[in-house]
């Protein structure tokens, strides 16, 4: 392909095709034998001296080029970066390439290219065209711009296409508004919208499961809070009996430590007694003997004394020991309570949480509850409209169907009078030929059958059917 100042092959026989500003020349018999309406095209054009040229209306230069590629090539590819000629300069073409795929398609319908339509429809499948759900409506613009015909396989595809991506769509409050805002789009969004109806009310029964759910984890949560509340307070119960229990061996170290001081001070008192005594001269022997005596008492009563002070050391050590014992029992019951007061935080924090979420999840419930009211709405006013389009194509199909009748039957009347007229060239009756003064006369008998008319002589007025 080239511009008209650039042949491909000036040895060939080329044709120009005109489109907008941009003129090509092309091989006509390459062209021709992938389509029988652009051979039909050529040929008008050639037999015309004054239009020397075959003119595309309806699409754009680059699809032209695109679909001059294929008859050459085999194939189109939109990366290629195309220049076209003009009166004020080059022209580059850039769009979405689910675009230019249609508008190939379109072409290939509309011009019958062999195999065209085919290739671009398998082209749009591809999974590099991609489309976002705020350029969807875009595209669905393009595909109804051509006639169903030219696009009827596009627009089967993209609806399978909008079914695929129905959570994207279905959440996009820009694509719902434009689908109900574009007149040409309304029996698209009569297909889609039950779908998107049938898709909300799933996700809606998902997000009640999902609200469920989250209610049923919240009480699981709290529940478990409770447990260690009630765990925390039987633990804070024990940690106050143990303290009792230290307190009272406490009270009982230090009655012993006092009764231990009173014996210790006895026993001097004794031992300091014995000293005395043995120290003291005797008087006689039976003073003697009696001090003897009691000297033995005292040092029976301070080994008393002694035993029972070690006894009584022993339980003072008996109960620092166990003072000590309750002291690491109220440490590890401390921290036993620090955690559970610990766990009780978290699952506080994790209730506020689940709280939030839930709340979140009850607005988006609110949301889509929302969505889907505006869209039974939208879909009560696109079946009312398509409603009143199906009954103003029924009144125009019957008119139609009218007109047609009549014009059959004018038809045929024309063809009864002309018949008529071809049939009498003279008067049955008088014999006079047929001439200005003879006139059509109203009958309406079977005779006068399909025009109802009659020819009547200019001069004796007999009839002739």
């Amino acid at each position: 392909m080239a511009s008209s100042t650039n042949n491909i092959d000036a040895g060939d026989e080329t044709i120009a095709f005109k489109c907008e500003e941009c003129v090509v020349n092309v091989h006509g018999a390459a062209v021709c034998a992938k389509s029988n309406v652009i051979k039909a095209m050529v040929d008008a054009a050639s037999t015309d001296s004054s239009n020397a040229r075959t003119i595309i209306t309806g699409f754009d230069p680059h699809t032209v080029v695109r679909m001059l590629r294929y008859v050459y090539d085999g194939d189109y590819d939109l990366r290629e970066a195309v220049e076209l000629p003009t009166a004020s300069g080059s022209v580059h073409g850039k769009e979405h390439p689910v675009v230019s795929h249609i508008r190939v398609h379109a072409i290939g319908k509309r011009y019958e290219v062999s195999g065209l339509a085919a290739l671009a429809l398998e082209k749009l499948r591809c999974s590099e065209t991609y489309i976002a759900a705020k350029n969807f409506v875009n595209v669905l613009r393009v595909a109804y711009q051509y006639s169903a015909k030219e696009t009827d396989d596009v627009r089967t595809e993209l609806f399978a296409v909008a079914l695929a991506k129905m959570e994207d769509l279905a959440a996009s409050q820009v694509f719902l508004t434009q689908l109900a805002e574009f007149e040409e789009l309304r029996d698209f969004a009569a297909q889609l919208l039950p779908h998107v109806f049938k898709f909300a009310a799933v996700r809606y029964s998902r997000s009640e499961d999902s609200l469920a759910l989250k209610n049923e984890t919240i009480q699981l949560l709290a529940t478990e809070a409770s447990t260690h509340n009630a765990r925390a307070d039987i633990h804070i119960e024990k940690f106050c009996a143990m303290r009792e229990k230290y307190e009272g061996e406490l009270i009982k170290g230090e009655r012993l430590e006092k009764l231990l001081t009173e014996r210790s001070n006895q026993l001097e008192v004794a031992t300091a007694k014995i000293a005395c005594l043995e120290s003291a001269p005797s008087q006689d022997t039976a003073q003697g003997d009696a001090s003897e005596a009691e000297i033995f008492r005292l040092q029976e009563l301070l080994k008393a004394e002694q035993a029972r002070a070690a006894r009584t050391q022993t339980h003072l050590d008996q109960s620092d020991l166990k003072v000590r014992g309750c002291e690491g029992k109220i440490q590890g019951l401390e921290s036993q309570v620090r955690g559970c007061e610990a766990k009780i935080k978290r699952l506080q924090s994790h209730v506020r949480g689940c709280e939030g979420k839930l709340h979140r999840w009850k607005s988006a419930a609110r949301d889509w509850l929302g969505m889907v009211k505006n869209a039974k709405t939208e879909f009560l006013m696109l079946q009312q409209q398509a409603g009143e389009y199906q009954r103003e194509r029924d009144e125009a199909r019957e008119k139609l169907h009218c007109h047609a009748e009549e014009a059959v039957s004018v038809s045929d009347a024309f063809k009864g009078i002309n018949d008529l007229v071809e049939k009498v060239n003279h008067c049955r009756h008088c014999g006079r030929p047929q001439n200005c003064k003879w006139w059509m006369e109203w009958d309406g008998s079977d005779r006068a059958r399909p025009a109802g008319l009659t020819f009547r002589c200019g001069d004796c007025t007999t009839k002739h059917w």
